[in-house]
């Protein structure tokens, strides 16, 4: 029986959510392996509170998290600007890793990623 570990999708997926990447969805499709994900601020909750689908912050945190929207978009938009480049490169890592762990799967793997831009040259 394979583990989880084993299938390229789910190996990738699980990596990418150790920076705050929220994935959404991992799945084969059409011969290449996808991982549906999105970088940012607004994925601070993942990065907090790893794979808890609902708000865990207490305190100081839990009232800036349910501040008005304005508060928000100040807070995150100041956050974006150290997370955007963590996560970019974050994620071009895992790819990299994942294409040295699966090398017979490396086209499967860049033809399927969300963000092909930020593979190039690997």
């Amino acid at each position: 029986m394979k583990e989880l570990d084993d299938i390229p999708c789910f190996w990738i997926g699980r990596r990418l959510r150790w920076s705050g990447i929220v994935v959404t969805d991992m799945k084969e499709k059409y011969g290449t392996w996808r991982v549906y994900c999105h970088f940012g601020p607004t994925c601070f909750h993942e990065l907090t509170h790893n794979g808890h689908s609902y708000i865990r912050y207490t305190g100081i945190f839990k009232w800036l998290y349910y501040r008005t929207y304005t508060a928000q978009t100040v807070v995150f938009g100041l956050l974006g600007h150290v997370l955007y480049p963590l996560q970019r490169k974050w994620y071009r890592h895992v790819y990299k890793k994942a294409i040295e762990k699966f090398p017979e799967e490396r086209q499967a793997l860049l033809h399927g990623a969300d963000y092909r831009l930020l593979l190039i040259g690997l």
